[in-house]
C-alpha cells in the first residue's frame, strides 16, 4: 500500500502526518518505509532526529527529494521515474508493506 500525505499549501502538518502514519502502521506489525520526496527532508528529517535520540524505529526512510526550483513541467518530467522508485521501494518490503510518501508544498509562480 502506498499512502501519499499531501496538500499544496506549506506549514500544515504533512512531514509530521507522515512521520505519525508510519509509526503507527510500524506498531501493526506493518513492513513501513518512508518515501520522502520534500526538498528540506520532512518525515526523514523527524525519523532522523528520533534516531538520534535514541528512539529507533524500524522504519525504513528513503529520500527523493525534488528541488523546489524546479517548474511543474519539469516536475511532472520526474513523475514516472520517481513513481517507478517508490513502486520498487513498495515491493522490496514484502507483502506487508507500508510507504508513506512525504510530498513537496506547492511553490510560489515564478
Amino acid at each position: 500500500m502506498i499512502i501519499s500525505v499531501a496538500n499544496l499549501k506549506g506549514g500544515l502538518m504533512r512531514s509530521t502526518n507522515a512521520a505519525l502514519l508510519a509509526e503507527a502502521y510500524s506498531r501493526m506489525g506493518k513492513n513501513v518505509a518512508i518515501a520522502d520526496t520534500s526538498w528540506d527532508g520532512g518525515a526523514a528529517h523527524w525519523l532522523k532526529l528520533a534516531h538520534q535520540n535514541g528512539n529507533v524505529s524500524p522504519i525504513e526512510v528513503h529520500e527523493f527529494p525534488i528541488d523546489a526550483m524546479l517548474q511543474a513541467h519539469q516536475i511532472a518530467e520526474l513523475g514516472d521515474e520517481l513513481r517507478a522508485n517508490i513502486q520498487q521501494l513498495e515491493e522490496s518490503l514484502g507483502d506487508d508493506a507500508v510507504v508513506i510518501v512525504d510530498t513537496n508544498a506547492r511553490q510560489g509562480v515564478k
